[in-house]
């Protein structure tokens, strides 16, 4: 669908790799992360045109991944890097 409406940029939150893969794919559309925090439409677009959103590559990817996995586990499974999630049952 992104493909054949000629999309040539995406900017996104979190997406599974294999998603990102399909668009790596296609070539020719640019991925850019909008950063783990909330944020509106605006200030995403807002932060587009001022050039301040990084351009998604596979090291952002993974760390993407790894954020999001991070917020799904449940156990004592520890992720470390300094940010701790709780989850209360």
């Amino acid at each position: 669908m992104v493909h054949r409406q000629k999309v040539d940029t995406v900017i996104m939150q979190e997406m599974g790799i294999n998603p990102y893969r399909k668009i790596k794919e296609y070539g020719g559309i640019r991925l850019y992360h909008s950063g783990f925090e909330r944020i509106t439409l605006d200030e995403v677009l807002k932060a587009f045109h001022n050039g301040q959103l990084p351009l998604l590559d596979d090291a952002v990817m993974a760390q993407i991944i790894k954020h999001h996995e991070s917020r799904h586990t449940h156990g004592g499974h520890s992720h470390g890097h300094g940010h701790e999630h709780h989850h209360h049952h």
